[in-house]
């Protein structure tokens, strides 16, 4: 879990995929680029992307020497309130080992809810 640093976004046509290393997502129509604070030596970053595709990525986690990322992927409908709720100034983000519990709250405490 880790508190929002720096959050980029850019809103896309839904005509082409966007491409991050390796996630691809098809019929992009927007992302949200979250990077956190680092946890010793690693930087937490969570990629959450936002499809016209009914058939969307499964989200995802990797680590590396420097580095824990993971990805989300969203229908298009969902762009506006998690943009709305990463920009809160307490926002945190979390990333679990295997991507499944990927997310974003508005308190940490909400991140004990599930497990």
């Amino acid at each position: 879990m880790s508190k929002i640093k720096v959050l980029r976004f850019a809103a896309l046509s839904g005509l082409q995929s966007y491409e991050n290393g390796s996630y691809l997502l098809p019929q992009a129509t927007g992302v949200l680029e979250i990077t956190g604070h680092r946890a010793g030596t690693v930087r937490t970053e969570l990629i959450i992307g936002f499809s016209n595709s009914l058939d969307l990525p499964p989200p995802t986690f990797t680590l590396d020497e420097t580095t824990a990322a993971g990805t989300l992927s969203l229908p298009s409908i969902l762009f506006a309130p998690f943009l709305q709720i990463a920009g809160q100034p307490n926002c945190h983000f979390r990333l679990s080992s295997d991507g499944t519990l990927n997310g974003l709250a508005s308190d940490p405490a909400m991140f004990k809810q599930w497990r």
